[in-house]
């Protein structure tokens, strides 16, 4: 019981820290200058059932789409930024001798704007190269973003997609923290996520099941879990899984196509000589341009990944799903 205690006290503290470090936004500023010709239909749906994620409606352009999300979902980007910074300051117990270290706050602003470099120097240039439709949409977000005033904006937006692979990579995380392998332990709740398909004599009509489970420490992120259902103008409708401000975690289109992701962490990295695109962005290009199992394995092959995934990608058309275990250099 003291122990748990102290981990809510310490995420209430980390949070507040985080707040002070990156700043605040509002959703309430409004320049009052008309955005109908980019928001279109979009817009944000509270649905009254408790504990029921909101759900974002967007469509158009990747640029629009991205447009829509900064706008619609500003205060909540900011919420969500500050507990992914948490989640990763304390991500691990970091050790000197018997005691825990609990980061300062010069020590978060320090590895928030190493974040930021480190994310333009490995992750932009290869964004621009291998998906610019994507990096459209993020500066649609930042545009969004500035139409409210946030204190967010292009940089963070980029660097909080290439969030969880700079910590999956030693190199960047381990050497900033002047941290030895053997001195950062598990998780403090533990990363377990976890998913399954099943299908054919496996399930009551023979129809494939997708089912994933995103398992991540309670530092608010999973209170703020949020549905986008998107209709582009390219590729296939999609319905995605995430966070505000954050590309895909898990999602299905119309095609039959569904994909859900386990964090898989690999010592096969090598992001200095070998970087790809973040991630989230290689699991938003599989739901929203895949049309079957081979057009999903060519998704992860073209784009790869910046550090070890386990990725679950299942076709309900074909009724049947594939495992992809991934690297920066193997799949």
């Amino acid at each position: 019981m003291k122990r748990m205690s102290f981990s809510r006290v310490i995420h209430l503290l980390l949070a507040l820290c985080f707040v002070a470090v990156l700043g605040c936004s509002s959703d309430s500023s409004d320049t009052g200058k008309d955005y109908s010709h980019l928001l279109k239909g979009a817009f944000l749906e509270q649905p009254s059932e408790e504990n029921h994620p909101a759900v974002l409606h967007i469509e158009g352009s990747h640029y629009e789409m991205g447009f829509q999300q900064g706008y619609l979902l500003a205060d909540r980007i900011a919420g969500t930024y500050s507990s992914f910074l948490t989640f990763t300051a304390y991500m691990y117990h970091i050790k000197q001798g018997e005691a825990l270290v609990v980061l300062d706050q010069t020590k978060l602003k320090a590895f928030y704007e190493l974040l930021i470099q480190q994310s333009q120097k490995y992750f932009l240039s290869v964004i621009q190269e291998k998906t610019p439709e994507l990096l459209r949409e993020i500066q649609g977000m930042a545009d969004g973003l500035a139409a409210k005033e946030s204190s967010f904006g292009f940089d963070d937006i980029v660097a909080m997609a290439a969030l969880i692979d700079v910590v999956d990579n030693d190199m960047l995380f381990f050497d900033f923290f002047e941290l030895a392998p053997n001195e950062a332990e598990s998780p403090i709740s533990g990363l377990a996520c976890s998913g399954f398909a099943a299908w054919g004599a496996a399930t009551w009509d023979g129809r494939i099941i997708h089912g994933a489970n995103q398992d991540l420490p309670s530092v608010g992120l999973l209170d703020q879990t949020i549905v986008t259902v998107a209709k582009p103008d390219t590729g296939n409708a999609f319905l995605q899984v995430s966070f505000p401000g954050w590309f895909t975690m898990s999602g299905m289109n119309e095609a039959g196509i569904s994909a859900s992701e386990m964090a898989s962490p690999s010592s096969d990295t090598n992001l200095r000589e070998n970087p790809e695109i973040p991630h989230t962005l290689d699991m938003r290009m599989i739901v929203q341009y895949a049309n079957n199992l081979e057009e999903a394995k060519g998704v992860i092959q073209t784009y790869g990944g910046a550090s070890g995934w386990n990725i679950l990608v299942s076709d309900a058309n074909a009724g049947e799903a594939v495992d992809i275990e991934c690297s920066t250099l193997k799949i």
